[in-house]
């Protein structure tokens, strides 16, 4: 056995005893209606990311878990590691909030409004599936005519 087999072989057998510590692991061997009467015990808070239903109908209980003083960086971390379809239920959530917050700043840049910032920040991290849902959702709302003559950022610095 040559030791590259034998790194695979220790890979597989670290993976294997990895998913044997996962409940689910031990969940997805069971008949379906087992599955089903299990869930009827789990709370909705635990079954959001189960599948993209559930996520969707149950979207509304992450924003209650999350402080309010953490929500942006949650946001930030979405759109950074570019969770497009989590995005989508943000934006569709707060879009309407995200208007009304003018004059953001982040990071010594002043942006008109959250939008702005959040379209900035998507470029900024190569977030192409956020910003590609996002310039789609303005368009729908007919908010992409002139978008580029509106954009206002300033950068500040400190002069001592």
């Amino acid at each position: 056995m040559n030791l590259i087999q034998n790194i695979n072989n220790k890979n597989d057998k670290n993976k294997d005893d990895k998913d044997k510590q996962n409940i689910f692991y031990y969940i997805n061997k069971l008949p379906f209606f087992i599955v089903n009467e299990i869930k009827k015990y789990i709370s909705e808070e635990k079954l959001i990311f189960v599948n993209h239903e559930k996520y969707t109908n149950l979207h509304y209980l992450i924003r209650h878990q999350i402080p309010s003083i953490k929500f942006e960086n949650y946001i930030r971390t979405i759109v950074y590691r570019d969770f497009d379809f989590v995005f989508q239920q943000i934006v569709q959530e707060n879009y309407l909030k995200w208007f009304e917050i003018k004059e953001y700043t982040y990071k010594n840049t002043t942006y008109k409004n959250y939008v702005y910032f959040i379209k900035g920040f998507c470029i900024e991290n190569n977030s192409e599936k956020c910003r590609i849902f996002l310039n789609s959702f303005l368009e729908k709302l007919g908010l992409c005519k002139n978008q580029h003559k509106k954009n206002i950022i300033k950068h500040i610095r400190w002069k001592h």
